[in-house]
């Protein structure tokens, strides 16, 4: 029998995590308890990393996603800000973009459905901004990616350290993502 719960696993940084969110614990949070409210379980597991970039994240979400391979059907990938913001030298795009094939790879050996999160309209270096949201976005239409676009849904004062949004932009994240499940037939329309 299948199991009727949604079933997400979110991997990433610090935004993923929560960051600056002491109200609800971020966007993910917000979706483990939209989708537990109307039924639909609480398997929505945060593996967000605060400095987690995309090698890291690399690293271990063959194991980690191995751990949960029973309460897992969709991943969701939420990395780029700390690829584009290492405090010596960013990642090479091309590296950066292998990463993400190589994560989408393994997520689809392992049955799984992969779906990639632009980065949010983070308020530095906007020209390479720019540049890693384009090669996420050519990344996941080469490989049939899920793509949620989060590069409108904030704006500046949602993000008190230039970086992370408060507990306003995670609520606007969790819609965007929300909106991006009900879209794909992941979630059910209200």
């Amino acid at each position: 029998m299948e199991n009727p719960w949604i079933q997400i696993g979110v991997w990433g940084d610090s935004i993923v995590h929560g960051g600056c969110d002491p109200v609800m614990g971020g966007w993910v949070n917000r979706l483990r308890l939209y989708l537990w409210s109307r039924g639909m379980g609480d398997h929505v597991f945060n593996l967000g990393l605060g400095g987690n970039n995309s090698t890291d994240v690399l690293n271990r979400i063959e194991p980690e996603l191995r751990a949960r391979r029973v309460q897992v059907d969709h991943v969701m990938i939420g990395v780029g800000v700390n690829d584009l913001l290492h405090p010596t030298q960013p990642m090479p795009l091309e590296v950066f973009a292998q990463n993400l094939r190589d994560i989408i790879a393994i997520v689809r050996t392992l049955g799984k459905s992969p779906h990639l999160l632009s980065m949010i309209p983070i308020q530095k270096d906007p020209e390479k901004w720019v540049a890693y949201n384009a090669i996420m976005e050519r990344v996941a239409a080469d490989t049939g990616a899920g793509w949620i676009d989060l590069r409108n849904c904030l704006i500046a004062s949602d993000l008190p350290d230039l970086v992370h949004p408060d507990a306003k932009g995670h609520e606007k994240v969790f819609q965007a993502v929300k909106d991006h499940l009900i879209r794909v037939g992941i979630i059910p329309e209200e």
